[in-house]
């Protein structure tokens, strides 16, 4: 078994730890009042030619999302982490081939109002080749302020039986703002040389179109604009998805079609992304 195997798999038997350990929202200071886990496996199609072909083949994404405290249920203290791993296409009998790993660590507050949640927090995503240099490691410290719907987007449940519109459609939007010394041309602790990047702002929406039963068809949408010392860049992705929900998990398979910046180091220009996924 390979050590980002090992890793992985050790990962998330600490995330089915953790989340055993969640507890419903209640009056007064709570520890770890809320723990939600992902994965998702997928795999790629629409190569426009054969750099794609040879990068991008499959993903697996493992990603805790958790509560440290709590008070009340309104003000929470929250953290999130993401690892991802991206296989490309070999020839040979083993066709598969580890090109990259990336690990995200997000820290931020949110304040949840009756209609709307705002957040504030520190975005720390890192990126990293695996057995070549083609692209320098990339890693960078943001800071962004959100607005999000009551409704989760990244975990909204079964909202089949939402009969008003509102309830059915769930959204978040973040603007941030990259750390960065002036005129820096070295690497340092708070970003690499190489992330030019100034500010970002993202808006992710997802609604349940259709539901039966424990059913749901839902469509979302990712919208991203970024400036950067050297331009702009941008992606678009539109998806829609078949979940299945019962009083554990959900579990949905998904489709994506990605619209992206060509100049953009970390583009999928119209790929193509199929896979499953699993969150609780």
């Amino acid at each position: 078994m390979s050590g980002s195997l090992k890793a992985q798999l050790s990962l998330l038997l600490l995330l089915l730890a953790l989340s055993a350990r969640s507890e419903e929202k209640k009056s007064g200071s709570s520890f770890l009042p809320e723990t939600h886990l992902s994965s998702h496996l997928k795999t790629f199609f629409l190569h426009k030619d054969s750099e794609f072909e040879e990068k991008y083949f499959i993903e697996l994404s493992l990603h805790i999302d958790f509560a440290l405290f709590s008070i009340g249920d309104r003000f929470f203290h929250k953290w999130d982490y993401r690892q991802i791993t991206g296989m490309g296409k070999q020839e040979g009998i083993i066709i598969f081939d580890p090109r990259d790993a990336s690990y995200h660590a997000n820290a931020w507050f949110e304040y949840r109002f009756d209609n709307l949640t705002v957040q504030a927090g520190l975005e720390h995503p890192c990126y990293h080749q695996i057995d070549r240099s083609e692209i320098p490691s990339l890693y960078w410290n943001k800071i962004f302020i959100g607005l999000q719907s009551p409704t989760s987007f990244q975990y909204p449940g079964d909202t089949g039986s939402a009969e008003r519109f509102i309830d059915r459609f769930s959204w978040n939007a973040r603007w941030g703002f990259f750390l960065r010394k002036h005129g820096q041309n070295k690497n340092t602790p708070i970003s690499a040389k190489t992330v030019t990047n100034t500010s970002e702002l993202t808006l992710d929406l997802s609604y349940a179109a259709y539901t039966w039963k424990k059913m749901t068809v839902r469509v979302t949408g990712q919208s991203l604009l970024g400036g950067a010392t050297d331009g702009t860049y941008w992606s678009q992705t539109f998806g829609t998805s078949v979940e299945f929900h019962n009083c554990l998990l959900t579990g949905d398979l998904f489709v994506n079609y990605i619209l992206d910046d060509v100049f953009w180091v970390l583009s999928r220009d119209k790929l193509l992304e199929v896979g499953i996924r699993i969150r609780k």
